[in-house]
């Protein structure tokens, strides 16, 4: 267990799906001393579980860092018209799942929406900026680790150099 809400759930979903190497993965949790907000653990979190998605794809770019809901939906809209074998399937449907959820709760919008002007006869509509809640942080890391699991077990990835690189220096996750 770490300090980290937020990083046990990740750790717990991504051992759940990569029973393999569940032990690694709680001897690097133990090992590490991250000092970040839950938030910050989150985004790391599910840039990781889009860069795995990418990494299945054997993409030759990077995953953007996942910090807001907008960001998130473009990740949504990039992973949702690939088409791939069953294998892969589930990991793009826990992928878009994840995304579907940070892009709802993240914020600043719900639903990574995007502002727009209207006609002047319109009625006004005020969206309400979004704050997630340590729930909805701990939800979004469990369903991001959920997709690091599936990936890892699918041979795509390695889920203990994933859970380093976000217990890592948060410089390190802007570019891998």
């Amino acid at each position: 267990m770490s300090n980290s809400d937020v990083l046990d759930a990740f750790v717990a979903a991504t051992a759940a799906r990569d029973g393999d190497r569940a032990d690694p993965l709680q001897r690097q949790l133990e090992d590490s001393q991250l000092d970040a907000d839950e938030r910050d653990i989150a985004v790391r979190c599910l840039t990781e579980a889009a860069q795995a998605w990418r990494d299945a794809l054997n993409a030759d770019n990077h995953a953007e860092l996942i910090d807001t809901g907008t960001r998130a939906f473009m990740e949504l809209e990039f992973a949702g018209d690939i088409v791939v074998d069953a294998p892969t399937e589930q990991l793009k449907q826990n992928l878009l799942e994840t995304l579907a959820i940070a892009s709802d709760r993240l914020g600043p919008m719900p639903g990574g929406a995007l502002g727009h002007f209207k006609a002047p006869e319109a009625t006004p509509q005020i969206v309400e900026e979004v704050q997630p809640s340590t729930q909805d942080l701990v939800e979004m890391a469990q369903a991001a680790g959920e997709t690091v699991g599936i990936a890892a077990a699918l041979g795509h990835i390695d889920s203990v150099a994933v859970l380093r690189r976000i217990v890592g220096p948060s410089d390190a996750n802007a570019t891998r």
